[in-house]
């Protein structure tokens, strides 16, 4: 009841469409309904999205959010659990060791209450990589509410923003809205490609983020 165990081979639109993770998991359904087209999604897989280690990888702002585990197999029998935000290492790189596999992903039950937001900018609205994309999740933990915040295509991997989470986590007015998005930009290394320009990615981060702040902080209770 706690965690939600995703197997390698489970294909995007079966996490897109499945009930209990609209329901529970929805920024993992949001990400997963994201990638490329709906031809694509219905032979794409979640493992398959982490293990090619693309710093554009539609999933992994979410996952990241969410605190997810990547659970590995090795060739003689051994398993390991490894927090995503250290099995991506490099552009197409990742911590696999030689004759290691991905079995799975377990990911922790948000708290009741958790509100989220995701949002992909592409060249097309389907079938294209990202060139920003942002998760946010926001929920209260011991009175306070609790952030986090992670990026994509932004760096030799995607990341995680912890100053614009703990500007977030003290005041959610526009004031502390704007210092948080510039602040994520902080944590990012973009470069400029086929599908983006530097200065143009540049700026849809701090933009993206500052929307999908606003679009969680629009349903907390007290907006």
């Amino acid at each position: 009841d706690e965690c939600l165990y995703v197997g390698a081979a489970v294909r995007m639109n079966e996490i897109a469409r499945s009930n209990i993770v609209q329901d529970h998991w929805p920024i993992l359904a949001d990400a997963a309904a994201s990638v490329g087209s709906e031809q694509i999604r219905n032979r794409a897989t979640i493992g398959g999205n982490i293990c090619t280690a693309s710093p554009a990888a539609d999933s992994a702002p979410a996952l990241y959010v969410l605190d997810a585990s990547v659970l590995i197999k090795g060739p003689r029998g051994e398993d390991r659990c490894l927090p995503i935000t250290q099995f991506f290492t490099g552009p197409k790189r990742n911590a696999l060791k030689r004759g290691e596999i991905v079995a799975g992903l377990l990911i922790p039950r948000p708290p009741a209450g958790t509100l989220s937001y995701h949002e992909k900018l592409s060249r097309r609205k389907a079938g294209d990589l990202s060139i920003v994309s942002v998760a946010v999740m926001a929920f209260v933990s011991a009175g306070n509410t609790a952030w986090r915040v992670a990026l994509g295509a932004v760096g030799p991997t995607p990341v995680r923003a912890p100053e614009s989470e703990a500007i977030l986590a003290k005041r959610h007015d526009a004031e502390a809205i704007d210092r948080a998005a510039a602040s994520a930009y902080g944590c990012c290394n973009p470069i400029g490609d086929i599908r983006s320009g530097l200065e143009y990615r540049q700026a849809m981060v701090v933009n993206l983020t500052r929307k999908a702040i606003r679009a969680v902080v629009a349903q907390l209770p007290q907006a």
